[in-house]
């Protein structure tokens, strides 16, 4: 009976499959490649250039699984979606993003396209999986016929990249920094507004803005103290914030946020808007969160407030890394897994 347990386990007969990017250098692949190194399931990236080997290998393994996992929904991971309906295999969403609302704001090519395909899924999969409670719970109010089969699994923090946590203290300079550069949802456009009005007062603050810049993305007017600083590797991007003050994420939408663990560690202090998921997992205060992202009042006195008083220390202590590392957090997929195989309730598996 071991052997033939041994056999099925390899083969992949009654076991499960995940479907993604492993390849890239982003949020998502980020959270599917911390999966692969803690869950005991077939993983198949789906954005291999190699494209035959990965339809092949699909193919081959999901006629012997239970359950098929996709995180995210691209054109190749909704092809493999349909061929898993199609084998009436039960699914899973791994939702890391609504382009229902999304791909308005940032003026995507072909919106309809891909509010079409989401639809599809939202409707067929048996569990959609949001990545932070936060997140679930704004997700439910656009869609709250979708309550029944959704939950969140929390993504993981990798507990690797935190080894030497810096403290801020009041010799920083002024600096203050974003992420996701021009990105229309997320609306640093009024940051860089707000910083220059904070000068024209002689407050004498700095604000460096990295990321992709986005041909159709938001304008951003550079001054003296605002400059678009692009893509910069992210052992630089850990420097730089070491020298940072503090770092702003003013979203009009943010599944997660792992870039505010990365400011806290590096030392910074944050302010945080309300849209945030990554607010899911802190004990946070009026003072850390931006309840307007396009209130240039509110953020301008909240921009004063963090540059003077820190929170650093006070929310990082908030998290529990244990509960929030990367293994803990595949272990809870595969518990809900479990679940879903075997039609029970998942609802407690927090």
């Amino acid at each position: 009976m071991k052997i033939i347990n041994k056999y099925i386990q390899k083969e992949g007969i009654m076991s499960t499959i995940f479907c993604g990017d492993l390849s890239h250098n982003n949020g998502p692949a980020n959270v599917n490649k911390s999966l692969k190194k803690y869950c005991n399931f077939i993983f198949i990236d789906t954005k291999s250039k190699n494209k035959i080997k990965m339809l092949l290998l699909f193919l081959k393994k999901v006629v012997r699984c239970n359950v098929v996992i996709f995180s995210c929904n691209y054109r190749t991971n909704y092809l493999f979606f349909k061929i898993a309906k199609l084998l009436k295999k039960k699914t899973i969403y791994l939702m890391h993003g609504y382009a229902g609302y999304e791909v308005i704001i940032n003026k995507s090519k072909n919106p309809q396209t891909s509010i079409k395909r989401e639809n599809y899924v939202h409707q067929k999969t048996d569990l959609i999986l949001a990545v932070s409670e936060n997140y679930m719970n704004w997700f439910l109010s656009k869609k709250p016929e979708l309550k029944i089969k959704t939950h969140f699994l929390t993504n993981g923090i990798d507990l690797s990249n935190y080894k030497n946590i810096k403290q801020n203290d009041n010799t920083r300079e002024k600096i203050i920094a974003v992420c996701g550069a021009n990105r229309s949802i997320k609306h640093n456009g009024i940051i860089a507004k707000t910083v220059t009005e904070l000068n024209k007062s002689n407050y004498n603050c700095k604000l460096n803005i990295y990321g992709y810049i986005y041909p159709d993305g938001d304008e951003i007017n550079e001054d003296s103290n605002v400059m678009i600083r692009g893509r910069i590797p992210q052992n630089q991007l850990f420097d730089e914030l070491s020298n940072t003050k503090l770092f702003i994420v003013n979203s009009i939408h943010e599944s997660f946020g792992l870039s505010v663990i990365d400011a806290l560690v590096c030392g910074c202090n944050v302010l945080i808007s309300k849209n945030s998921g990554i607010i899911s997992i802190m004990d946070v205060n009026e003072n850390d969160i931006i309840q307007d992202v396009n209130n240039k009042e509110e953020i301008k006195n909240k921009i004063i407030y963090n540059l003077e008083n820190n929170n650093n220390m006070r929310l990082l202590k908030s998290i529990d890394f244990e509960h929030y590392s990367c293994e803990s957090s595949a272990k809870r997929l595969e518990k809900i897994v479990e679940c879903i195989n075997k039609d029970v309730d998942y609802s407690s598996i927090r």
